[in-house]
């Protein structure tokens, strides 16, 4: 999904990462979005109209955008630094552009000029959308296929399963009661491996508040698991804290290589219900190819 990426390092160890990444027809998710910056960062979400008064205007290019800058007060668990988000927001001919510097706290706040300087810099070439990372269109509450080509994974929603309006970037989404607890699962698909395996197990563990791992130690705790007779699906099964609502919870996520692109399954919720939709959720998974 990204078109650049950058590293910045400072002293002590200190770094920081630059990212851009655009999605066409991703309007009218900036409240979304800098609640998952939030997220990452363990903060809590904001409403639609604190979103509105923390941003601060900005031009990407020659594109009118709003800055949003967010710090966590401690590091998070495995991190020795705090840690800082600057992250801009511009929509341009029906494509909403992200760019995002995170990194180690007072290296992030240092380099806010530059950031903002190269901001105004960025030029745009005429490009085939086609090119771009699209997002998915909700499914219809009747489908049992999602609406994307042959490749698509054939679903058979459990019955206990209760079909939910998806979010920004989600394929699919389903709640799930049992035993005075509640999961959600989500379904969703990206172009390309979108980073990589350690990248995408470490986006999970970030989203329950655990340390990151590095590349070796990130493979060595995914399960690989046979899909349609490749054996480059990868699983987890984590517990921590929900970043976003600071309870207990846990997940088991799923990335699952296909035609080019990734399909991220994930069941995240109450330990009790997760550990009894987890055989469910993984025949919903491994029986759709």
């Amino acid at each position: 999904m990204r078109k650049a990426a950058f590293q910045i390092a400072g002293p002590e160890g200190k770094m920081a990462q630059v990212v851009i990444i655009p999605l066409p027809g991703a309007s009218n998710i900036e409240l979304e979005s800098v609640n998952m910056w939030r997220e990452e960062l363990g903060l809590p979400g904001l409403t639609k109209n604190e979103v509105t008064t923390e941003g601060t205007a900005v031009q990407l290019g020659d594109a009118k955008g709003h800055l949003f800058e967010m710090a966590n007060t401690a590091p998070k668990a495995g991190q020795t630094f705090k840690t800082r988000t600057l992250g801009a927001i511009a929509e341009r001919e029906n494509i909403l552009w992200f760019v995002k510097m995170t990194g180690e706290d007072q290296l992030v706040a240092e380099q806010k000029p530059a950031f903002v300087s190269f901001l105004r810099s960025i030029g745009f070439a005429k490009t085939d959308p086609s090119q771009l990372a699209a997002t998915e269109r909700p499914v219809s509450t009747n489908a049992k296929e999602l609406p994307a080509g042959a490749d698509a994974p054939k679903l058979k929603i459990p019955a206990n399963w209760k079909e939910k309006p998806p979010g920004p970037m989600i394929t699919a989404a389903y709640a799930v009661a049992a035993d005075g607890g509640q999961a959600d699962i989500s379904i969703s698909k990206f172009p390309g491996d979108v980073g990589g395996l350690a990248a995408n197990i470490n986006r999970w563990r970030g989203q329950l508040g655990l340390a990151p791992l590095g590349e070796a130690e990130a493979r060595g705790s995914a399960k690989m698991l046979e899909v349609d007779g490749k054996s480059d699906a990868y699983m987890v099964d984590l517990t921590g804290k929900n970043a976003r609502t600071g309870k207990p919870a846990r997940m088991v996520a799923l990335g699952v290589p296909r035609a080019g692109d990734t399909w991220f399954y994930k069941l995240l919720g109450d330990d009790v219900v997760v550990g009894q939709e987890k055989e469910p959720f993984l025949k919903f998974v491994l029986g759709a190819y």
